[in-house]
């Protein structure tokens, strides 16, 4: 239930403001017709508002309209009820917070779904125990040098490739007996070929426990 509500707070957010259009305006018309139109210009002004400004702009925007709208409705001569007046001041203010609260959530989502595709990414080229790239990179890899190699050469070029594989025998029994300890020395072979590797070599982990 709580994964759920965490998906479907923007949904929720949407939801909570068609609900306050559609209550603020059947009041208004049922109530004071006069200011339909009004409340529908400040409703839509608000949500523009929050949705082009930054959200400090935002802020500033509507704590001036609340305090200025507010001394109009006080001091000058405005011939409303005043229900009618607090539904005037408020309408603004309170739509730009749920258009700033509304692009918040997006900007989560958003920032949520593009985290996921890079960490999908990163697996698929990625292995998670030696944080080395995987057969298919060391597959790309080698192509392209190859290639290299065969244009060089017919450039009567003279260009060399030395390829290492190192295999840690006896891994498939060693991690039927503990996991963890083949993952951790995995890590460790890992570790040790970065530490002493030069500059201009790649070391890539076939599956297999082979680098």
């Amino acid at each position: 239930m709580k994964i759920l509500s965490r998906f479907m707070r923007i949904e929720i957010a949407i939801f909570i403001l068609v609900l306050a259009v559609i209550v603020l305006l059947n009041f208004v018309q049922n109530s004071y017709s006069s200011s339909y139109f009004a409340t529908c210009i400040l409703i839509l002004l608000g949500l523009l508002t929050s949705i082009v400004l930054p959200s400090l702009l935002v802020t500033w925007a509507a704590l001036f309209v609340l305090l200025f709208g507010s001394f109009i409705m006080i001091f000058g001569l405005v011939y409303v009820p005043n229900v009618e007046r607090i539904v005037l001041v408020l309408t603004f203010p309170i739509f730009c917070a749920l258009g700033i609260w509304i692009k918040y959530l997006v900007g989560i989502r958003g920032s949520a779904l593009s985290a996921k595709d890079n960490i999908s990414t990163y697996i698929s080229h990625i292995n998670s125990v030696t944080k080395l790239k995987n057969r298919k990179n060391a597959e790309n890899y080698f192509m392209k040098y190859i290639k290299f190699i065969k244009d060089a050469m017919e450039k009567n070029l003279n260009i060399e490739m030395n390829v290492t594989c190192i295999e840690w025998a006896h891994s498939r029994q060693f991690k039927i007996i503990s996991d963890n300890e083949y993952r951790e020395i995995l890590k460790s072979i890992s570790d040790t070929l970065k530490d002493i590797r030069t500059p201009d070599e790649s070391i890539f982990f076939i599956d297999d426990a082979t680098f």
